[in-house]
């Protein structure tokens, strides 16, 4: 379930958290620490099931409704996992400026991190001329010019961009290492008062190029619409593992313009350098949905181009499920997707498992029953079966083989015979009897094998009950990962 190695480990501490905050004038109501608990708890199961961004939402809203300190340990840790080092970077130092409520093992922990996420975060310094422009970081807005400190950005390859009204904007890729500082200057050409046009752009991939006339300006998916001159427009969107896709567009002065772009995966390329995804599904048979796209019933490992990935999960009877992944070519990519039953696929479970236990043991412990008295039958009977026995042997010699009749002293042997064959007759109705016996051991065997068989082929009463999550921090770093906290509602 946990791929990377920021997953290596999560510890749960059956602890309730204190979310009252010294930095709160007044304390949160019940409801609110209420629902904060429930919102951790939900963040702590989204974790768990590799959701980052659920579990950082969760752990969001539950801080605004009842602040404390391990809740800002926690989005810390958790930023970091999301390699968002500037976010983990900034939520760590807070935490760490007033650490009461966190142990000494969360706050070495919460240093250690907060050193190495400092280490990932890069500094460029923009400089527009003119001055006054929007300044864009892989088309969010990060700023206005001029700065007064350089943006702060994880390390890596980066669009910095500046928007001006009457101005063609100007856009420049730059990459920067950790702890390192750049300078990038972005001139802004003026357009004789023309007004900027507005591109939407929507695509079915993630962490697509998106290049407008050559230039790459921005990664999919856009948090707004891209500025451009007015005019045509030749825009591509192109990712490893997809066939690459252009469009034109004629945006007017201050218009709106959209185009959609579907990248389909390129075969060639993904049997060359494609990243193979395993899934653990609880269910059988569940369908899978790969960036939107109707993949089919799940029978095994799939391969897929690298990189981020939308997997949609559904079976009838489920609540669908929907993750994302990031898949790395060179990495086993293996997750473990937990579905979750519907209200009417949990009550015929919970009364399948009924049916199964309550007609299990009544025809396991009836069999026992009709078994042992069956058994008894047959041991009383025995005795009978030796009475009738002695009486036979009164009157039949099996040595001679024929039956006992002493002429000489009188006996008639018609009497004889008549005495002796009362006496089979006895000894064979009482032998007849045994079938009953035999009936009852038959019959309870077979109800005990009837009652095994149910007993043993229902479904488990908890398959559809929540894993215990209990109280658990999230500790995550390159080196593992923990999740504990501490404290009481």
């Amino acid at each position: 379930m946990m791929p990377s190695p920021l997953r290596l480990a999560m510890g749960l501490v059956l602890i309730a958290l204190c979310f009252a905050s010294p930095t709160h004038a007044a304390p949160p109501s019940s409801s609110a620490r209420s629902e904060a608990a429930e919102r951790f708890d939900r963040g702590l199961k989204l974790f768990e099931a590799e959701d980052n961004a659920g579990a950082l939402a969760e752990f969001r809203r539950a801080h605004e409704l009842s602040p404390h300190v391990v809740l800002l340990y926690n989005m810390g840790l958790v930023y970091a996992a999301m390699s968002r080092p500037v976010e983990a970077f900034d939520v760590l130092t807070q935490a760490l400026r007033a650490p009461e409520g966190l142990s000494p093992a969360m706050k070495s922990r919460a240093q250690t991190v907060l050193t190495e996420q400092s280490a990932r975060i890069a500094r460029v310094r923009v400089v527009t001329r003119p001055e006054g422009a929007r300044i864009e970081v892989d088309g969010i807005p990060a700023g206005k010019s001029p700065l007064t400190e350089p943006l702060r950005v994880a390390s890596g390859t980066h669009v910095i961009g500046a928007v001006l009204e009457e101005h063609a904007p100007a856009r420049k890729e730059v990459t920067v290492a950790g702890n390192q500082e750049a300078t990038l200057e972005l001139d802004l050409l003026a357009t004789e008062g023309s007004r900027l046009a507005h591109l939407a752009l929507k695509s079915n991939v993630p962490d697509a190029a998106v290049r407008v006339d050559s230039q790459k300006v921005a990664t999919t998916p856009l948090a707004a619409s891209l500025a451009l001159t007015a005019g045509r427009h030749s825009v591509e969107l192109s990712r490893p593992g997809y066939a690459t896709l252009v469009q034109s567009i004629d945006l007017g002065p201050g218009a709106t313009g959209e185009l959609t772009f579907t990248l389909e995966v390129d075969p060639l390329q993904v049997r060359m350098s494609g990243a193979m995804l395993t899934l653990d599904l609880s269910e059988p048979d569940a369908v899978i949905f790969v960036d939107g796209k109707h993949v089919g019933p799940y029978k095994g490992t799939l391969k897929l181009p690298p990189g981020a990935h939308t997997v949609r999960v559904e079976r009838d009877g489920f609540y669908p499920l929907e993750r994302q992944l990031t898949l790395d070519a060179t990495a086993q990519n293996r997750h473990a997707l937990r579905l979750e039953p519907t209200p009417e696929t949990r009550a015929a479970h919970e009364s399948s498992v009924s049916f199964h236990r309550t007609w299990g043991w009544i025809s396991t412990l009836s069999g026992v029953a009709v078994a042992t008295g069956g058994g008894v039958f047959l041991a009383v009977n025995a005795g009978a079966k030796k009475d009738r026995q002695a009486d036979l042997d009164k009157y039949y010699d099996a040595s001679k083989n024929e039956v006992i009749c002493d002429v000489a002293s009188g006996d008639d042997p018609q009497m004889c015979n008549a005495r002796y064959q009362a006496a089979q007759d006895a000894y064979d109705d009482t032998k007849a009897k045994d079938a009953i016996g035999y009936v009852g051991l038959g019959v309870g065997g077979a109800l005990i094998v009837t009652g095994v068989v149910l007993l043993l082929t229902g479904e488990p009463a908890g398959k559809y009950d929540e894993p215990a999550s209990g109280a658990v921090s999230v500790g995550l770093s390159p080196g593992g990962a923990s999740l504990a906290y501490s404290g009481t509602f």
